[in-house]
């Protein structure tokens, strides 16, 4: 809450590109140190970081996309997105943890936090792939 108009600066300035990357880079980075650690509060803090930094950048990304009588629709659609996709985050997570919690909570912890990084990882090679296609940041 504090962190999403501070990303959305950054992004203004950087490029919506570079603060999604480093977003997501946050992401992988905290989660997986978490996960090892079994550290939750500083992990959560940096899973935070990485969240606002992908998700203000990410947002900038998809409405400037869009034609500006279609804003209203895509400002919609977004928000569709967003809740499904944390609907099915939620789903996949807890399936895992059900899958994996009779090896002990401290596995499922550190297998969950480690797909959480590589999901991260994943959304950052897709924005170095789009950036690749489209010629360059900024």
């Amino acid at each position: 809450m504090i962190l999403g108009p501070l990303a959305g600066r950054l992004s203004d300035r950087a490029g919506y590109e570079r603060v999604s990357w480093l977003g997501s880079a946050v992401l992988a980075l905290a989660s997986w140190t978490q996960g090892i650690t079994g550290r939750v509060v500083p992990g959560l803090a940096g899973i935070g970081i990485g969240r606002a930094l992908f998700q203000a950048a990410n947002n900038v990304a998809v409405l400037s996309q869009a034609p500006p009588e279609t804003e209203a629709v895509a400002s919609g659609l977004l928000s569709i997105a967003r809740v499904a996709g944390q609907g099915v985050g939620s789903l996949l997570a807890g399936s895992m943890w059900g899958a994996l919690e009779h090896q002990g909570a401290r596995y499922a912890f550190l297998v969950s936090n480690l797909v959480l990084g590589g999901i991260a990882v994943l959304a950052g090679v897709l924005i170095l792939s789009r950036r690749r296609v489209g010629g360059g940041w900024g």
